[in-house]
């Protein structure tokens, strides 16, 4: 055989062999990296007092980067969580982001994002909520509503924590006195979110909802009169008013007409003010509208 065909026979086979060799050696390469990533898993942080002295002043800039991080941990670990899990191992990197959110937000504490995407980050990062994954993100939700106590989505998103998600995880029947402080607490903090500013569209639909569903019909006519003034949505003003007429009957019918009258003036005279400012600079508004404006439970503390 001549040293021509030789090598035409050799070469093909020497292909699939250097083939084989290659998948071999990526499963290894593969099995090793997990085991590294296994031991490198729990980052340390120093403490945010180190941090600031190392950022020598620069605690926003910190900040960012530590959120970008933190956004990297969770998409560059995706995948292998999955082998991990499926593994039987114990999965605590909520642990480890929450760590890195309290950094983030003890460095800045007015990054707002970090609290509006931090909960959903702690709570949703495997698509498994566990009952530490909704703890640490309402700890995250109330450290946000202490910094930034008018905005609507951070208590939104806490209400909802605890009148939804906290539910399945505490002990007893639905009835039971936990999970009927749970959903009250949820209802206290929707109801109060939906008079803030950036909450969801929804949220006094869905406040007044609960509230009926829970058994506050004491608060439920104030609560709809409230969102009355508030809401600008015409689909959901005549959510509400349906509501009411349901609540009230046709006792609604001057209330409904007094929130469309004090909203077409608004918008005729000065629509260029917020509403509540135009309701207490309007010379003739009776106390009973400022009340409507301002319930009384709002003054509560969460």
């Amino acid at each position: 055989m001549s040293s021509h065909r030789l090598r035409t026979t050799l070469l093909p086979i020497l292909g699939i062999a250097l083939f084989c060799f290659a998948l071999l050696a990526r499963s290894s390469t593969a099995q090793i990296y997990d085991r590294i990533l296994t031991d490198e898993d729990r980052y340390y942080l120093p403490p945010a007092t180190w941090l600031r002295a190392f950022t020598i002043g620069y605690n926003e800039a910190a900040a960012d980067v530590l959120w970008a991080t933190t956004l990297v941990y969770f998409g560059g670990k995706e995948n292998w969580i999955k082998r991990r899990a499926g593994a039987g191992g114990q999965d605590d990197t909520a642990v480890h982001t929450v760590n890195y959110l309290d950094l983030v937000t003890s460095l800045d504490p007015r990054f707002r994002g970090a609290y509006r995407n931090g909960g959903r980050l702690t709570l949703y990062h495997r698509g498994r909520i566990t009952r530490q994954s909704v703890e640490m993100a309402i700890t995250l939700l109330e450290k946000g509503l202490i910094n930034f106590p008018d905005d609507g989505e951070i208590a939104f998103n806490l209400g909802f924590l605890h009148y939804y998600e906290m539910i399945p995880f505490l002990p007893g029947p639905n009835s039971s006195p936990q999970k009927k402080r749970s959903r009250q607490k949820g209802v206290a903090i929707l109801r109060r979110a939906a008079h803030m500013n950036s909450a969801p569209p929804y949220s006094s639909i869905l406040s007044s909802t609960l509230m009926i569903k829970e058994g506050l019909g004491n608060l439920v006519v104030e609560h709809l009169k409230s969102m009355l003034i508030h809401e600008t949505s015409p689909s959901i003003r005549r959510s509400l008013e349906t509501q009411l007429f349901r609540e009230i009957g046709k006792a609604a019918e001057r209330d409904i007409q007094y929130t469309r009258e004090l909203r077409n003036e608004w918008k005729r005279d000065i629509p260029y003010v917020p509403f509540d400012l135009f309701l207490l600079t309007r010379p003739n508004t009776p106390v009973t509208a400022l009340e409507i404006a301002e319930p009384e439970f709002l003054k509560e503390d969460l």
